[in-house]
């Protein structure tokens, strides 16, 4: 069992494995903040923010730096991911993020269980 702090969330992330459950659900950001700090705080939330300016503004709204780690994730049965999720279509002609943009737009928080 692993507990994740991600910046996006892919089918691709579920490539090892052949089948199973997915539950959905989102949390409030300060029940974002009280699980994931908890989490922090006990040594067992593994980052794979693969964002450097959204990990900066992700460590300012949740109070704990939020490494840097952009890697290939596979998720295992019993995997809990805390996912920070842009809420706004953004125009094609954003482009990358810069921290200033991603202070202004909506993140929703979901968390998917792989179940």
């Amino acid at each position: 069992m692993a507990y994740i702090l991600a910046n996006a969330f892919s089918g691709g992330m579920l490539a090892n494995i052949p089948a199973g459950e997915l539950r959905f659900e989102w949390i409030t950001e300060e029940e974002a903040i009280a699980e994931l700090t908890e989490l922090y705080e006990r040594g067992l939330l593994e980052s794979i923010v693969g964002h450097e300016p959204t990990a900066v503004v992700l460590s300012e709204r949740l109070g704990f730096p939020v490494e840097l780690h952009r890697v290939r994730y596979l998720a295992y049965p019993g995997d809990i991911i805390y996912v920070a999720q842009v809420l706004e279509r953004l125009p094609v002609t954003a482009g990358e993020l810069t921290e200033e943009q991603i202070r202004t737009v909506p993140i929703g928080w979901l968390v998917v269980e792989v179940l």
